[in-house]
């Protein structure tokens, strides 16, 4: 996972709830900025600005490989998260009608910390 910045909420049908307010939290409660930085933060920006995949068209074979993991672990939502430096931007998505996310709300942004386990199991 690589997550890149502080891009709010993107949403093909924005609503309200996903609107960032005028304060030091958004609407969902996430404090503005709050995320892990990785220590070898601007080598990871510069390698993941070099793959050049950052807002580019969905890709068949990013689909291919969404499509599998969710038919794999039997969830209603899959991802292809790379994470800027304050967003993180889906490649490739099943199940979310959003393209990015701040990097405050993403779990991505501690995915990729050094330490960090192999597998995260959110439940609901």
């Amino acid at each position: 996972a690589v997550n890149l910045g502080h891009v709010c909420i993107k949403m093909e049908e924005q609503s309200e709830k996903n609107e960032i307010l005028d304060s030091d939290r958004d609407i969902r409660g996430f404090e503005v900025g709050s995320w892990p930085f990785h220590p070898d933060e601007s080598v990871r920006l510069g390698v993941l600005h070099d793959f050049d995949l950052l807002d580019s068209d969905f890709d068949e074979s990013f689909n291919r490989i969404t499509c599998l993991g969710a038919r794999i672990f039997d969830v209603p939502m899959c991802l292809v998260s790379l994470v800027d430096a304050d967003r993180q931007w889906f490649k490739s998505n099943l199940g979310l009608t959003v393209r990015e996310t701040c990097r405050d709300a993403a779990f991505c942004a501690h995915a990729i910390m050094p330490g960090a386990p192999e597998v995260f199991t959110v439940c609901d």
